[in-house]
């Protein structure tokens, strides 16, 4: 451990100790708390997950064999090159899913301290916060380091609340959260992020609230191009992936509850902006910027939801949770979906319009990229019952629905997914303040058929029934010198036909002792 880490972790425990002290002598002062919470889990094949596997998303697509020893992309047959027939029973022969292997791990990322906050009267309000640290990072690479998780402020006044600062997003609920041993709530099914917000709620009374929130997207970044950085004068990379920050506007989130000892609920309704920059601006995909001018075209969502919650056991912790979304241009939730670039039947096909090669790359130069929001429908069920013991488990349901217009490119999670099904059994001990968990997680995603032996054949029927050329990939049809979409495969809007499907069975057991 270096002297600079030495000398913060010493710094960060001499503030514990005093605040503490000082939080008991007043009212105004800071509360600490947290867990330390260990996982350990076996996964029955390849996951896509962050940060040791812990948050995980959805099971890894299959994996095949598509060169011979020594093979490239374009030269597939390396070392049997010489012999056609033998390269092709190597390659079609191999039927193995490379991804299909076991996999396990111990973590203790999920760790947390956090300091709740007292404060002294201002502007005629009770002020409060929170400040919360974590070892899970900010990236893959930063996995085990202290991440900033909630940092915010709040004013009081009774009927009326202002919360500024680093806090759960509005779409994710806390209490109508599925609840679960794995640090990923179902992802991605559930939304789940912090940002920084400005938060104002008012109580309507009769237990209605009203929450109103103007929101940026912190590290859980959005997808975009590769060429997506504003540059410094030496050429270093200063920003990337800040799209919502070029957007201009925050996205605003407004969210009506209501609460009883029964049941309690409510609908939220978010309207986002996203201006993807972009060094390669137009259609062409190679006219850049500095050719062409900056393209400040926007992409625009419009997320809604339902979350419920039904008591009905008090004393035995006995509940009924549930969530229905359906979100637009929200990848930086950690759900499916995103945007894509607009795609164009007119100036794919402008020479089969009879338009010169010439002047068609000139008219695709010239226009430049539009981009359109991914649909995405998502619901879960939670029933939850006990309380030293406590049983529960999650049916949980993502689906893409495609772009509402047609699609060239994708900058999305799980674009090449059509569905992504959970079904998460778990049971709970708990003595004190400790708890230990068990879950058996079974994790489903179906993707694109892309098989190597149907793509081949696929691909040769249609070439055969006059439906392709030579150069025609396998998610292509043409008709009449125009080519278009196989709806077969993906249709126009990037909606997904024939699928494979990917199981992985998550077995975990948990301990958290919080403090």
């Amino acid at each position: 451990m270096n002297k600079k880490t030495n000398l913060i972790l010493s710094a960060v425990f001499a503030v514990l100790t005093f605040s503490s002290l000082s939080s008991q002598e007043g009212e105004v002062g800071i509360k600490w708390g947290g867990y330390v919470k260990v996982d350990m889990f076996n996964d029955s094949r390849a996951v896509v997950a962050v940060r040791d596997d812990m948050y995980m998303f959805y099971p890894a697509e299959r994996k095949q064999v598509t060169q011979a020893p020594g093979g490239t992309i374009n030269q597939p047959c390396g070392i049997l090159s010489s012999n056609p027939e033998a390269c092709l029973v190597y390659i079609y022969g191999n039927k193995e899913d490379l991804n299909a292997v076991k996999q396990t791990s111990i973590t203790a990322v999920q760790s947390r301290i956090t300091g709740t906050i007292t404060g002294p009267t201002a502007f005629g309000a009770k002020t409060g916060g929170m400040i919360e640290i974590d070892f899970f990072g900010t990236a893959n690479n930063l996995t085990w380091m202290t991440r900033l998780r909630h940092a915010y402020a709040t004013l009081d006044w009774g009927s009326s609340k202002v919360l500024l600062g680093l806090y759960w997003h509005p779409l994710f609920v806390l209490g109508y959260h599925p609840d679960t041993i794995q640090f990923s709530p179902i992802s991605p099914i559930h939304p789940f992020a912090r940002v920084p917000q400005i938060k104002y709620s008012l109580d309507l009374g009769s237990g209605l609230n009203l929450h109103i929130a103007g929101i940026y997207r912190a590290y859980h970044g959005d997808f975009g191009p590769s060429q997506n950085s504003v540059t410094t004068s030496d050429g270093t990379p200063s920003y990337n992936n800040r799209f919502k920050r070029w957007a201009d506007k925050p996205d605003i989130d407004l969210q009506l509850e209501y609460k009883s000892d029964f049941f309690s609920g409510g609908v939220t309704l978010e309207m986002n902006e996203l201006r993807p920059y972009d060094n390669i601006v137009s259609y062409d995909g190679t006219t850049t910027a500095t050719q062409l001018g900056n393209n400040k075209n926007k992409v625009n969502g419009l997320t809604w939801q339902i979350f419920a919650k039904v008591i009905f056991d008090k004393d035995n912790n006995g509940q009924v949770r549930l969530n229905y979304t359906k979100s637009q241009n929200n990848a930086n939730l950690i759900i499916l979906g995103g945007y894509a670039e607009k795609g164009s039947f007119l100036l794919d096909n402008l020479t089969a319009l009879g338009v010169s090669a010439a002047d068609a790359s000139f008219i695709r130069a010239f226009t430049r990229k539009e981009y359109t929001p991914i649909n995405i429908t998502s619901y879960w069920i939670q029933p939850i019952w006990g309380k030293d013991i406590e049983y529960s488990i999650i049916l949980g349901k993502s689906i893409n629905n495609g772009a509402k217009d047609d699609v060239k490119s994708f900058y999305a999670r799980g674009s090449n997914i059509k569905t992504v099904t959970s079904v998460i059994p778990q049971i709970k001990f708990k003595s004190g303040k400790t708890w230990i968990g068990i879950m058996l997680g079974h994790f489903e995603a179906e993707y694109v058929e892309d098989d190597k032996s149907f793509k081949a054949i696929y691909t040769d029927i249609k070439q055969q029934a006059g439906l392709a050329g030579p150069t025609t990939t396998y998610d292509k049809i043409v008709l009449g010198g125009f080519t278009l979409p196989d709806p077969a495969i993906r249709d126009s809007k990037g909606k997904i036909g024939d699928t494979y499907k990917v199981v992985d069975r998550r077995i975990q057991v948990s301990v958290q002792q919080n403090f």
